[in-house]
């Protein structure tokens, strides 16, 4: 892990962020070569914190690059590969009810997931996102 000195606080659900990290990881672990390295690095940039989570599996077509973060799609039919097919889906909807952007590109040698978080929520928990169709509900779970 790589990160910039020094670590701004940033106001967050740690549960959340905490699976955010979990599915990144195991998105990275699942399609990169065994044994390569997932680095993590994060800094500060303007009024975010920028998170990167870089792995060494193959590139990504250019056209799956924004799908991937779509329910239940797959760049591979691998039978290698377990899941739901919800895990980047499920991290663009944290990181967006943060107020954050995620995208992931390829890199030299490497591929990359990025998401931003900011650095001030004006004192407000993260909104839950809602599905589609799903009607009002609260956007605080003590409510």
């Amino acid at each position: 892990m790589e990160f910039s000195e020094p670590l701004a606080l940033v106001p967050t659900d740690y549960t959340l962020i905490e699976q955010v990290f979990i599915n990144l990881l195991s998105n990275s672990a699942k399609y990169a070569p065994s044994g390569t390295e997932i680095r993590i690095t994060g800094f500060q940039e303007n009024d975010v914190f920028h998170v990167q989570v870089i792995n060494h599996s193959s590139p990504v077509p250019e056209e799956h690059l924004e799908q991937i973060f779509d329910k239940f799609h797959r760049v591979t039919d691998s039978d290698r590969i377990t899941g739901t097919g919800l895990g980047l889906s499920i991290c663009k909807g944290i990181i967006e009810a943060h107020g954050g952007k995620i995208w992931a590109e390829n890199g030299r040698d490497c591929f990359l997931f990025h998401f931003t978080l900011p650095l001030a929520m004006d004192g407000a928990l993260p909104d839950i996102p809602k599905e589609e169709g799903d009607g009002e509900r609260s956007t605080h779970p003590a409510d």
